[in-house]
């Protein structure tokens, strides 16, 4: 066989390069189906709609994302409803938020925005919901600080410890990840593979 002249060494290697490109390669789909449903949340009380870096960064608050077409977005923090904020695409249109709902028992906050037909991502279904699958945690400025974040479920049960992740379906549940999850992921959005929303990153 010509397999017993080629080292296991080699092979393993193969494999492994091989898996790697088609992780890429599906995180990249993700990527590609939700990012037009990811806005970026900007507190506009105290200066003008942010037009710089500099400015983006000082009152970039997180990344939202949209629930429905017609302009409900969901938050993984409580917003002040006093103060006045944005919701920036990526492509740059810029929404002003109308009104704010918050779940203080979740620390989640809905925007409403004046906008019809926008993308909206699915929520994950509870049973569709396996230990050891993947999510892909993402926050940040597309083109300047966007971040993503890789890891699994290590169990479908409450966690009391840790990072942990909100399940969008029943708000009473959450998932505990096998990783643990830097502050600057806090209160991100995290997606399955297989393009829905999953929940946000909590305490």
């Amino acid at each position: 066989r010509i397999d017993s002249f080629i080292p296991a060494s080699n092979i393993t290697i193969e494999r492994k390069e091989q898996t790697t490109v088609m992780a890429d390669e599906r995180i990249n789909d993700v990527l590609a189906s939700v990012t037009p449903s990811i806005v970026n949340i900007f507190n506009s009380s105290k200066t003008i709609v942010p037009d710089s870096v500099l400015n983006q960064t000082k009152n970039y608050l997180g990344s939202g994302v949209v629930l429905t077409n017609d302009g409900w977005i969901v938050f993984g923090n409580i917003l002040q409803i006093t103060d006045s904020y944005v919701a920036v695409q990526d492509n740059g249109i810029i929404f002003k938020v109308t009104d704010i709902k918050q779940d203080l028992n979740l620390g989640l906050s809905f925007l409403k925005v004046d906008a019809n037909n926008l993308s909206v991502v699915p929520l994950v279904k509870r049973e569709e919901i396996n230990p050891a699958e993947s999510v892909l945690i993402i926050d940040g400025l597309a083109g300047f600080n966007r971040f993503l974040f890789l890891s699994r479920i290590s169990d479908n049960r409450l966690a009391v410890a840790g990072s942990s992740l909100w399940e969008s379906e029943k708000n009473y549940l959450f998932l505990s990840l096998e990783k643990t999850i830097g502050a600057s992921f806090l209160n991100a959005p995290v997606f399955s593979l297989n393009k829905e929303l999953a929940g946000f990153i909590v305490k």
